[in-house]
């Protein structure tokens, strides 16, 4: 009469890579770098469709890039289930799960170099499409006096610095997932069977990243040059780029660039924290516990001498959420610009939902379903850490909303169905849905300032 079950998974995910980039940068800034606005086109051509498939460019910014990744995500869950019958109409069920996720990205770091003011730049699509294009960068990619690491240089016509950066951004991420559920049920054989109990949920995350308190341009130039700071990448010899294309270019080595700079010292120019401008977006936690009892009923009957089948129920439901995240404030209110905070909020619904199936003849049958459902939000877009990405000319600014409401609807669906043989059906669904909540992303321009 009892039975239990106890399930188990572990897994250990771990990667290391590297990822090296030669692109042109000066393509990406705006006028206060020295970008777009300072490139002159000596010849474009376009196509039919008005895509420009060859282009030569002088005042053209290029850049080396190296990313390397190190992280590695743990996760484990468990389950006990456990079946009691009671009797022979009468039964009882208990669950209790846990799963844990842990990414640990405790290594991502990125070092550029770059080059200004490229004259004799092209890029050629006419021959090998898009898929396959002729680069030409209008100087030699593999001299490492040729490129250029420092603090940021204001370029002719830009109003405003640019130059190579060092990010080092660890970052990591929890997620957990609880729940403990009990069900009773008692079936009454041909006629109907009832199912009630309750359910304990709880879901979590915590997101924690770090950035450098002092930017990530900026830093002093090499004591020794770049001769020892970088080497020669040839990864474009596998993949045979058109002829005249550099196969190889100088890229930096990001060990020689933490060992020079000390990067991971955590202290004076390479300190970093969890709580500066760049990082403070990144960092936040939401928890939502959830406590519901249901119960259902489900019946067989006949309606004008044919069978009928199907359940009603209601499960009502509380939700609980807090969230936690820095608030950017006045100086006048809040010295440091900015405040730990949380917000908590609880919502409750009640959710009824009827299924019935008439079974017309042995090979028809009609359905009909109505619900009142209801999707919670997911949980990072609760919190509302507000995020400032700056990408050459690029301004993105992005937050979320502890307050937004669930998806809420009522559901109507009727449908008929017929299975004239063993390999074909034909049916007939309708279908109509009341939504009165919605969950969106809304993107809209504004001022940067």
């Amino acid at each position: 009469r009892l039975s239990l079950s106890l399930d188990l998974l572990y897994s250990d995910f771990h990667t290391r890579r590297r990822d090296y980039y030669l692109e042109a940068i000066g393509f990406s800034r705006g006028l206060a770098q020295g970008g777009k606005p300072e490139t002159v086109a000596r010849a474009v051509e376009v196509d039919e469709n008005g895509a420009v498939t060859y282009g030569l460019f002088d005042n053209v910014d290029v850049r080396s890039e190296v990313t390397v990744d190190e992280f590695r995500t743990r996760f484990g869950q468990g389950a006990l289930q456990m079946k009691y019958k009671l009797s022979d109409a009468v039964s009882f069920s208990a669950t209790l799960g846990a799963s844990r996720s842990d990414f640990d990205n405790g290594r991502e770091l990125t070092v550029q170099i770059d080059r200004f003011n490229v004259d004799g730049y092209s890029f050629d699509t006419r021959r090998g499409g898009q898929g396959h294009p002729k680069i030409l960068y209008g100087f030699d990619v593999t001299d490492p006096s040729n490129w250029y690491f420092g603090p940021r240089v204001v370029q002719p016509g830009g109003t405003g610095g640019a130059g190579p950066e060092i990010r080092l951004r660890p970052n990591f991420l929890r997620n957990d997932y609880d729940i403990f559920k009990i069900a009773l049920s008692h079936d009454r054989g041909a006629r109907w069977r009832f199912d009630g109990g309750f359910e304990l949920k709880r879901y979590g995350f915590r997101s924690v990243s770090y950035r450098f308190d002092g930017g990530e341009a900026n830093f002093p130039l090499p004591a020794n040059g770049l001769m020892g700071l970088t080497e020669l990448f040839c990864g474009l010899g596998v993949i045979a780029p058109p002829e005249g294309m550099p196969r190889c270019w100088v890229v930096p080595k990001p060990e020689a660039f933490a060992v020079a700079y000390d990067l991971y010292a955590n202290s004076g120019r390479t300190a970093a924290s969890t709580t500066n401008v760049a990082a403070r977006g990144q960092n936040q936690s939401v928890i939502e516990n959830d406590q519901a009892v249901f119960a259902k009923l489900h019946f067989r009957t006949n309606l004008a001498g044919r069978p009928l089948s199907g359940d009603v129920g209601v499960r009502a439901v509380r939700t609980r959420q807090a969230s936690e995240f820095y608030s950017n404030v006045p100086t006048d209110a809040e010295p440091d610009a900015f405040v730990l905070t949380r917000v908590a909020r609880t919502y409750s619904d009640v959710l009824p939902s009827f299924n019935a199936t008439w079974r017309l003849s042995d090979e028809m049958f009609l359905r009909f379903g109505t619900a009142k459902v209801m999707a919670r939000p997911p949980l990072g877009s609760l919190a509302a850490a507000t995020a400032i990405t700056v990408s050459g000319a690029r301004r993105l600014v992005t937050t979320g909303n502890p307050f937004i409401e669930p998806i809420r609807a009522v559901s109507y669906d009727l449908g008929w169905e017929w299975y004239p043989s063993t390999d074909s059906t034909v049916s007939v669904a309708l279908f109509y849905k009341d939504i009165s909540t919605y969950i969106q992303n809304l993107t809209y321009v504004a001022p940067f300032a």
